[in-house]
């Protein structure tokens, strides 16, 4: 059985306005803040995959901390999706394989994701050939499980590495990423 796991990366937000809005909502979660502005999300009900919660999330983190944000969805580490999100709108999404629940082979190669656009809402604006081979990498020339996928993208990036493998479960459950100090994590609610 591979990695199950969706988490947060947000740019540019106050964390304690973060806090503050999933306090608001009663949400589950855990916070580690990264360098560069970065803050990582790990919340309860998005570690279901539930799709609508997790764009719903970061529409409304986005839109009232004035910031971008990507979710990350790992899926049985089978498919990495994303959806980028910039003040409230969806900017850009990616699917490392969209015929995977429909069966569809013709739709097992990646779709969507913006090398450019990833680069300049959540990096430092370079890289973005780099970030589009690992987005458009398939077959022998891919990446095996998904998770290796997200480490190769998050460094591509400029992402923190705790954002690659972990989830809510993960986290409760005692699985720290390895270079954060357990004091270091906030636990909402």
């Amino acid at each position: 059985m591979g990695n199950f796991y969706v988490n947060i990366t947000t740019r540019g937000a106050i964390i304690k306005d973060i806090l503050d809005y999933l306090k608001s909502k009663k949400l589950s979660a855990y916070l580690i803040e990264g360098p560069k502005g970065f803050c990582t999300i790990y919340e309860e009900i998005c570690d279901d995959q539930e799709t609508k919660h997790i764009s719903n999330l970061l529409e409304e983190i986005t839109q009232e901390c004035n910031c971008a944000a990507i979710g990350i969805l790992n899926h049985d580490d089978d498919i990495l999706a994303y959806e980028l999100w910039s003040n409230g709108k969806k900017v850009d999404e990616y699917d490392s394989c969209p015929g995977y629940f429909s069966g569809d082979e013709g739709r097992f190669d990646p779709e969507g994701g913006d090398a450019k656009l990833l680069s300049e809402l959540m990096g430092d604006g370079g890289n973005v050939e780099t970030i589009d081979k690992v987005l458009k990498a398939t077959g022998d020339e891919g990446y095996v499980f998904a998770v290796e996928r997200h480490e190769a993208l998050a460094k591509a990036i400029g992402l923190p590495i705790h954002s690659v493998g972990y989830g809510f479960r993960y986290i409760s459950g005692g699985e720290i990423p390895q270079e954060i100090n357990e004091e270091n994590i906030i636990k909402c609610c």
